[in-house]
């Protein structure tokens, strides 16, 4: 089966999230059965060229968009550790800013005007390449809001695309907070030429007067996937819904979770260059000891056998980051070290920064450093993740694979991977309280050796890697592709 992927991420190249790491991986997953791959993204400013050597395929290629015809040229390159998958970059001043997002926050990740025109010119411009560049396809893989106004773009444009009518379109939710649905004003119609209106055609936000990007995604596909079995089941409630709940009615006989995986290329404590030291479940115990003393060292927490909890995360509220700040004082009470790698939004930097200063065992680094993620990753007893909601989360599968226990609230992918007393623990209700309570009972297992290390073999031995869900998109691909010819 042959599948192209259209993403504003794509690890390596370029990356802010988790979007970056599934577009980055799951098409290698796919290769590895057998399918073809492709992916375009935009090629951005930033992009590090030394590093990734592009190919130019053709320059002042055309479409047509905000009334003009806009020229852009078209790059590619082989996604790194594949074996023939290219990535197809789109070059334009319009899409090709410094970074990914014009403002790297979570409100800009999800819409604006500006960000909206963006995207809208990436999507047209990926239809062109598809037209003209890629050969025929039978599943167009679309990943969140950047590029769910695609459907309607093609069904709008049908003597256009007539050929990309052939193929299927899956869209995956990587995230439905209200925060990343691509909400932009009406203006973005006249931009766009498109010219039918109404839930039908295009879809609504009527609170705001403009339209929701990722909402005319899922009425336009044919299959629609989330990133973890339990978010699928949680987003048809009122409380995950974020105002989409009779969209998602619609379409939930149509709707999928599958739990994203993690690169066991990428995500190895026997061969990761960035940590401190290198070990095995075999040798866990010395490695992750002598890498726990070379983070305390290199941080400036004090050098002693109290529990270090790691937490790399974006700062902010879906992470459960106002709970952490609250429980902070209850922590520095209790034999443990706590070390926050992140950065988001800014009133809660500044005071993890005032709380940081005023707590030895306490560090807190507002930057994004995958480095230093690495290495909290391996050094760390425990991770933290006490998300409000959680689509799926990577944060604890990689820590399990480096042999760092997770604390984790029941909430989407969490709940689907974290076995508590077993691979980790577990708290319920969204309150600080039930996150101290929770670091109490770790830290009753952490004194006690024998258990705990027998824990750190069963999270290790987990299997997250992304053979099995690329075993379960296929199926989608399928499904997506029998639905769309019927």
């Amino acid at each position: 089966m042959r599948v192209v992927f259209l993403a504003s991420e794509c690890a390596p190249l370029a990356k802010v999230g988790g979007l970056a790491d599934v577009v980055g991986s799951l098409p290698k997953a796919l290769e590895r059965l057998g399918n073809e791959i492709a992916i375009i993204i935009p090629r951005y400013g930033n992009l590090d060229t030394k590093k990734y050597k592009l190919t130019l395929v053709k320059k002042n290629l055309e479409v047509e968009f905000n009334k003009k015809v806009e020229k852009f040229n078209l790059y590619k390159t082989k996604l790194p550790q594949s074996n023939d998958i290219e990535i197809y970059l789109i070059e334009n001043p319009i899409i090709s800013s410094d970074g990914v997002y014009l403002d790297p926050s979570a409100t800009s990740l999800g819409g604006g005007k500006e960000e909206s025109v963006r995207f809208s010119f990436f999507s047209k411009a990926a239809l062109e390449v598809l037209l003209n560049i890629v050969d025929t396809c039978d599943v167009i893989h679309l990943n969140d809001w950047h590029v769910s106004i695609v459907p309607a773009l093609i069904k709008q444009n049908f003597s256009r695309f007539e050929k990309l009518h052939k193929a299927a379109i899956v869209l995956t939710i990587h995230n439905l907070g209200h925060s990343y649905q691509g909400i932009s004003d009406i203006s973005i119609l006249k931009v766009l030429e498109l010219n039918l209106m109404g839930p039908q055609d295009l879809a609504w936000n009527y609170e705001n007067d403009g339209i929701n990007f990722l909402m005319e995604g899922i009425l336009g596909s044919d299959m629609v996937s989330t990133v973890s079995p339990s978010y699928a089941k949680e987003i048809t409630t009122a409380e995950y819904c974020e105002g989409l709940c009779d969209v998602i009615k619609i379409k939930e006989h149509r709707m999928r979770g599958i739990l994203n995986g993690i690169d066991y290329q990428i995500f190895d404590p026997q061969k990761d260059p960035a940590i401190f030291a290198n070990y095995s479940i075999e040798n866990f115990p010395n490695g992750k000891l002598a890498n726990k003393r070379s983070l305390q060292k290199e941080t400036g927490l004090p050098q002693n056998d109290d529990m270090l909890i790691g937490l790399v995360s974006r700062i902010d509220d879906q992470k459960g980051i106002d709970l952490v700040i609250e429980a902070i004082p209850r922590l520095a009470e209790m034999s443990v070290q706590l070390i926050i790698l992140g950065t988001g939004v800014k009133e809660y930097e500044e005071i993890l920064k005032k709380l940081a200063k005023n707590s030895n065992p306490f560090k807190f680094f507002a930057l994004f450093d995958a480095k230093l993620a690495s290495k909290i990753y391996a050094a760390s007893d425990v991770f933290l993740m006490p998300s409000k909601f959680e689509p799926c989360g990577l944060g604890q599968m990689i820590s399990m694979r480096y042999g760092t226990l997770p604390i984790v609230r029941a909430t989407g992918g969490l709940k689907d991977t974290v076995e508590d007393g077993s691979t980790g623990f577990v708290f319920e209700k969204y309150s600080s309280s039930e996150l101290v309570e929770a670091v109490q009972r770790t830290m009753q297992k952490f004194s006690q050796k024998g258990i705990w290390n027998d824990m750190i073999k069963l999270a290790m031995q987990k299997d997250f890697s992304w053979q099995r869900s690329a075993q379960e998109y296929v199926k989608l691909y399928e499904e997506a592709v029998k639905i769309h010819n019927y």
